[in-house]
């Protein structure tokens, strides 16, 4: 068979199911993944022939497309963000919008060189892979960890990242019962399950019928359920000054907006993507730091302060025994050790370089 005879072949089948810009877009990514031939090398050679076996496949990928099985579980493949990642039925095929959400990650990072070898990420519910490879390779001296529940999707993501020649440290839990990590994380990233119930019947069958739902949808007896524990262990485990990053359904953006700030991450932005869709969301967990030497600071760093949350523990144990009991009995005693603290007014971000200092005196049992 000619591959002109096999493009009008697969043109007829299809015209009932799909528009005609469609199909030749099918039809190009299928010659590329079977014949290896580009679209401008198929129109230099109509008269070419192919094989029983290649047209056995085209044959094949007509009727799963007359089923409306997506062209990408077809081949078992995609794109993202410039790369390849495999997928299938295990596994969401990952949108623009996400592509969108991890550029937003990588460009609040530009320009923060000296800190990228040290930044910890994490992906919770990875699927594929695709965030928390793209991010990895685009951030090679960052550690990258991801989680998904379900077995199967973990093992596509390994794939990927090893297709893609990155490392990221992959791991099963649920969000819904995450359990305290070993480390802090400077940046948590997650796609979860958002697309509400009422919703459903707006979905094309390609999606409906073949992708997970387990990946899509929100249970709909609670919009947020995946969300809420996602923001609570974010406030806990994101390290000072982190950022949590979210895609969103566009309906529920700022009783998201409320959630954050009600868990201390008030510093966040809603942007909308490419479509006008308020899609994705971000928070900081900013904190007031302790500057540990005695005395007023002279041109601070970072280096040097910790969280307000660790200055009781740390200057009680730089003091004397005598002033513990004397701060216990009036915490506004001016101790025997005469030590004077402070702590800065701004918050601190992972994103602050220059910080400017406004310190008052700090006293450990206020």
């Amino acid at each position: 068979m000619k591959i002109s005879k096999l493009k009008i072949d697969f043109q007829n089948a299809l015209s009932r199911f799909y528009p005609s810009e469609e199909i030749q877009s099918f039809f190009d990514i299928l010659s590329e993944k079977y014949l290896n031939l580009s679209r401008i090398e198929i129109a230099l050679n109509p008269d070419r022939h192919i094989s029983e076996t290649e047209a056995e496949k085209f044959q094949n990928a007509i009727h799963r497309l007359q089923n409306h099985e997506p062209i990408q579980y077809i081949i078992g493949e995609t794109e993202f963000y410039g790369l390849p990642f495999k997928v299938n039925k295990h596994t969401l095929i990952p949108r623009p919008e996400t592509e969108e959400l991890v550029d937003w990650v990588l460009s609040d990072l530009k320009g923060l060189k000296e800190k990228l070898s040290r930044l910890a990420i994490l992906d919770i519910g990875t699927g594929s892979g695709c965030i928390a490879v793209s991010l990895a390779k685009n951030l090679p001296n960052a550690t990258v960890s991801a989680l998904d529940i379900s077995e199967e999707a973990l093992k596509v993501a390994r794939q990927n990242a090893k297709l893609n020649g990155v490392s990221v440290e992959l791991f099963k839990d649920n969000i819904l019962k995450l359990e305290p990590p070993s480390k802090r994380y400077d940046i948590i990233v997650s796609n979860p399950p958002y697309v509400l119930h009422s919703e459903k019947n707006q979905m094309k069958p390609n999606v409906l019928n073949y992708e997970p739902e387990l990946a899509l949808y929100a249970p709909p007896w609670d919009d947020l359920m995946y969300y809420i524990p996602i923001i609570g262990w974010a406030e806990a485990f994101l390290s000072d000054g982190g950022a949590l990053y979210l895609e969103i359904n566009e309906k529920k953006g700022n009783e998201l907006l409320r959630l954050l700030a009600a868990a201390g991450l008030s510093k966040s932005e809603l942007r909308n993507d490419i479509f006008g869709k308020s899609r994705m969301i971000k928070a900081q967990k900013e904190y007031r730091a302790l500057y540990i030497p005695s005395g007023g600071p002279t041109n601070p760093t970072k280096e040097g302060f910790i969280s307000i949350k660790d200055a009781d523990e740390y200057i009680l144990s730089q003091i004397c025994d005598t002033c513990k009991k004397e701060l216990e009995d009036n915490p506004n005693t001016i101790t025997t050790c005469e030590l004077e603290w402070y702590i800065q007014e701004k918050k601190v971000s992972l994103f602050d370089d220059e910080i400017e200092w406004e310190n008052i005196p700090y006293n450990p049992n206020e």
